[in-house]
């Protein structure tokens, strides 16, 4: 996630797509670094959608999915 902040401090005008779970996943684990709640990560997550990081899920490309015995086409396309 500070490759994130670290691009975008250095490339303001450089837009930064960033899915709203890796967010969440970052403020979850950075709020308790010791014993992160991962069951509260989710794209509704509060802290993520008020990131100056934040890309709306709609934004950004499909996600591809793969079983990792296989390297067949995406399950998505299926």
């Amino acid at each position: 996630m500070s490759i994130y902040a670290d691009t975008h401090r250095e490339n303001p005008n450089t837009p930064i797509q960033v899915h709203p779970l890796l967010l969440s996943l970052s403020e979850t684990i950075n709020a308790s670094e010791t014993s992160p709640q991962i069951a509260a990560i989710s794209e509704n997550d509060e802290r993520a959608l008020t990131s100056n990081l934040y890309t709306s899920p709609s934004a950004l490309p499909l996600l591809e999915m793969h079983f990792a015995t296989k390297n067949g086409q995406s399950l998505l396309l299926t």
